[in-house]
C-alpha cells in the first residue's frame, strides 16, 4: 500500500512501511500495533507500546526505525516497546475454535481503511485473510484520554463461519512475562492484569492490560485460549454480522496514572461501568 502522509494529532493511526508495514494506533496515553505483511513472523496478536508522554511517540519509533536506539528500553523517559507478543494474542488479538479444536492462526493484516485521524479519535479497519476462507475485519476506535480501544469483529459473507467460535484474548503467559496480579470477573466478562515489574535497567515500571465485553453482547463467556490467553468467547456462530464487540487496553506505571493493581483494576471496572450506564457511547468514527 502507498503510505499516507501523517499529520501529528493527539489520536493517530497509520501504516509504517519502514517497519515491515506495521499498522499502529496511539493517543495521549498508550499505543498499539498490528504486525504488517512485511513481517516474517506472521504474528496476529496485538502489541502494546508504553508511553509517558502525551505527544505522538509510536509513530516515530515505527516510521524512524534505528533513529531512537533500542526501543525495547525506555527511550529518553518517553516510553518503549516492553510487551512480548510472539505467537500469543497480546491485547485484543483474535482466535478461532471449532469442534473443540483451535484453528490455525491467521497471520498479519492484508488491507486497511482509515476513517478518522484527529485530536479526539482515530478509527480504522484492518482486514485479515482466514485459513478457513474469507476475510475477518477488525473495526477499531481509540479516543483521547482513554487507555482502551473498542474492537468490533466482523466477517465477509464468503467466510465459512457457521459453527466457529470466535474469541478476543488477553495474554496471561508467564513465559512471555505476562503474569502478576490478575482480576477476573466471569459475570462481567472482564479480565484485568497488573504485571510484575521486570526489574531490569531501562525496563522500569509495570505494564497493565485488560479486556472486557461491551454491554449487550449475548452468548459470550470467558474461556482459556491458546498460548496462555484468556478469551472472551462466543458460542458457535450461526450467521454473519458483528460477532464480538469488546474493549481492550493497556497502560504503564511510569506514566503516573496507575501505580498499583488496585488502582488499575478499579479503572477497568469503572470504564466498563461507563458503557453499561449509557453515559459513554460506543466510540464511532466510521
Amino acid at each position: 500500500m502507498i503510505a499516507a502522509i501523517l499529520i501529528a494529532t493527539t489520536c493517530l493511526c497509520g501504516e509504517a512501511p519502514e517497519r515491515a508495514n506495521d499498522f499502529f494506533w496511539e493517543n495521549d496515553r498508550t499505543g498499539f500495533r498490528a504486525y504488517g505483511p512485511g513481517d516474517p513472523h506472521k504474528w496476529s496478536g496485538i502489541d502494546v507500546f508504553n508511553k509517558a508522554t502525551t505527544n505522538n511517540f509510536v509513530v516515530h519509533l515505527l516510521r524512524e526505525p534505528g533513529k531512537h536506539g533500542n526501543w525495547h528500553k525506555n527511550v529518553k523517559g518517553l516510553g518503549m516497546d516492553d510487551y512480548a507478543v510472539g505467537p500469543g494474542r497480546g491485547v485484543g488479538g483474535v482466535a478461532f475454535r471449532k469442534d473443540g479444536k483451535w484453528l490455525s492462526d491467521y497471520g498479519n493484516w492484508v488491507a486497511y481503511r482509515i476513517h478518522t485521524n484527529c485530536e479526539e479519535r482515530c478509527a480504522f479497519e484492518l482486514d485479515y485473510k482466514l485459513p478457513i476462507g474469507g476475510t475477518m475485519t477488525l473495526g477499531i476506535v481509540l479516543e483521547k484520554g482513554r487507555s482502551f480501544f473498542t474492537e468490533a469483529v466482523t466477517f465477509s459473507k464468503d467466510a465459512p463461519i457457521e459453527g466457529v467460535e470466535v474469541g478476543v484474548g488477553l495474554d496471561l503467559s508467564a513465559e512471555r512475562e505476562h503474569a502478576g496480579d490478575l482480576f477476573v470477573d466471569e459475570k462481567k466478562l472482564m479480565v484485568s492484569l497488573f504485571e510484575k515489574p521486570h526489574n531490569r535497567e531501562g525496563e522500569e515500571g509495570s505494564m497493565m492490560s485488560a479486556i472486557f465485553a461491551m454491554p449487550g453482547m449475548g452468548g459470550v463467556a470467558l474461556a482459556d485460549g491458546p498460548e496462555g490467553a484468556k478469551m472472551i468467547m462466543t458460542e458457535p456462530l450461526k450467521h454473519h454480522g458483528t460477532a464480538l464487540l469488546v474493549c481492550a487496553g493497556a497502560d504503564w506505571t511510569e506514566a503516573g496514572r496507575f501505580r498499583d493493581a488496585k488502582a488499575w483494576h478499579a479503572y477497568v471496572r469503572k470504564t466498563q461501568g461507563w458503557y453499561e450506564s449509557g453515559k459513554t457511547k460506543l466510540a464511532s468514527g466510521f
